[in-house]
């Protein structure tokens, strides 16, 4: 059995939030182990991906709902189309997506603060994007302004299937309205539309109160000394929700939370980077959301004569 309905993106658009409280609906079925466990874009991967999750399922109860979600499957075309390949024909695809620019900043601060982002965020964010070329690690995450193009992840994702089968919505709406955008979303995946959802803040990037913790978290030292003893007493499930409950524990989401912040001169230039794919997402697709968006609002800058 593999998934019928899976949000592919944006990363640091809320997908964790999502995730989680379509997951309490009683005609969802998911478990933290659907969520960013890549079954179709890492060609290491290359097995039957419905092995892969079939111990996960132990728990499911007849849901007509099965729920995956993986934020970077629409940077890569191999990945969609593999998932057409595979899953069934009732496939839905949720796409939830947030200002590019924003996204960025919010993706850079929340790697550095997974201690996973070394660079200075000048370092990072001042380049000039190119194609993604082959799935790999740095693509997936460190990619912060192609991860922005949002027009042209659609035009892979329409590649393969009917727009009828998706579903687009805006960061924004849903941190305003997550009932209403919940409800939304019920609808599109045909189940009661009724049942109110918990949509909590996951993956906040906030402000860390303490390195060493963090270090403990995510550096790897736990599992490297422990590894063994942990995968004996406890499940994936039970160590996921605790690292998370930590992590929750060890970040302040208060708005005085320092964060690096882009100057003004790479913000405006990153507006205008994303300006074309921006108006393609109103004018191609639709999603009249970003029309509120700083980068379509800005002109497009003259060229030099």
């Amino acid at each position: 059995m593999l998934p019928n309905a899976i949000i592919l993106g944006a990363q640091k658009a809320g997908t964790t939030s999502l995730h989680s409280g379509l997951a309490s609906h009683p005609d969802i079925f998911s478990v933290p182990e659907l969520k960013d466990n890549d079954l179709f874009a890492d060609p290491e991967n290359s097995g039957d991906p419905a092995s892969r999750i079939k111990p996960y399922l132990r728990t499911k109860k007849g849901e007509p709902i099965l729920l995956h979600t993986h934020v970077n499957y629409m940077l890569y075309d191999h990945a969609l189309r593999r998932i057409r390949e595979l899953c069934s024909d009732d496939l839905k695809l949720i796409l939830i997506l947030r200002a590019p620019t924003e996204r960025a900043e919010s993706a850079y601060n929340y790697f550095k603060k997974l201690r996973r982002e070394r660079r200075e965020i000048v370092q990072a964010m001042d380049y000039e994007p190119g194609p993604i070329q082959g799935y790999s690690y740095e693509n997936n995450d460190f990619t912060y302004i192609e991860h922005g193009f949002y027009a042209h992840q659609l035009d892979q994702v329409k590649a393969e299937f009917s727009l009828d089968k998706c579903l687009l919505l805006d960061y924004h709406d849903f941190r305003k309205d997550a009932a209403g955008v919940g409800q939304r979303i019920l609808r599109f995946l045909g189940v009661d539309d009724a049942i109110p959802l918990n949509f909590s803040e996951k993956n906040v990037t906030g402000q860390l109160r303490s390195g060493w913790v963090q270090d403990l978290l995510y550096t790897g030292v736990v599992r490297n000394c422990f590894g063994a003893l942990l995968d004996r007493v406890s499940t994936l499930d039970q160590r996921t929700r605790i690292k998370e409950k930590i992590s929750q524990w060890n970040t302040s989401s208060s708005a005085s939370a320092e964060k690096d912040t882009l100057s003004p001169e790479i913000r405006e230039r990153l507006y205008q980077k994303f300006h074309q794919d921006v108006r393609r997402l109103v004018d191609e697709y639709g999603f009249e959301a970003a029309r509120h968006w700083p980068e379509y609002q800005k002109k497009q800058a003259s060229p030099p004569q």
